[in-house]
């Protein structure tokens, strides 16, 4: 397996496709957000074999601040250790190259696995966040906070 710069073509065949957990389908997300964020150059993906296993990464909110995000297709439970471990050691590597002190993350309420996706990267659970989207599912906020030295 093999980490990968994001491109907008992997967010589409990712959330056009079948992926690993259907409550995580983007919704209302558009050909030109997948752009930006891969010119953000903060995303990356995972791919084994020429397969796209799935995808991540920062969006910046503010300086110090981002976003994480996560788009796995059902591939993923094949390589679930080794792609969580490279996913896991990318996204601080980022977080030491952009000095950044926070990195939040939503998850839906009713995926326990996401929950523990987030948990196993060292994010603490900050609240329930209610009729958080269009739809008006619930959501869970988590967050990794650098702690000062």
């Amino acid at each position: 397996m093999i980490i990968v710069p994001f491109e907008a073509a992997h967010g589409a065949e990712l959330a056009e496709g079948d992926l690993n957990i259907e409550l995580n389908r983007p919704i209302g997300v558009q050909a030109e957000h997948y752009q930006q964020v891969a010119d953000l150059g903060w995303s990356f993906s995972a791919m084994n074999n020429g397969w796209l296993i799935g995808s991540a990464g920062l969006v910046p909110l503010w300086p110090g601040v981002a976003e994480a995000w996560l788009l796995a297709s059902d591939r993923i439970n094949d390589h679930a250790i080794s792609a969580g471990r490279m996913v896991r050691k990318r996204l601080f590597e980022i977080v030491d190259e952009e000095g950044l002190h926070r990195v939040q993350a939503m998850t839906r309420s009713d995926t326990p696995s996401l929950k523990r996706w987030a948990a196993w990267l060292g994010m603490k659970h900050e609240g329930k966040m209610l009729s958080y989207n269009q739809n008006r599912d619930d959501f869970e906020r988590y967050a990794w906070v650098r702690k000062e030295s």
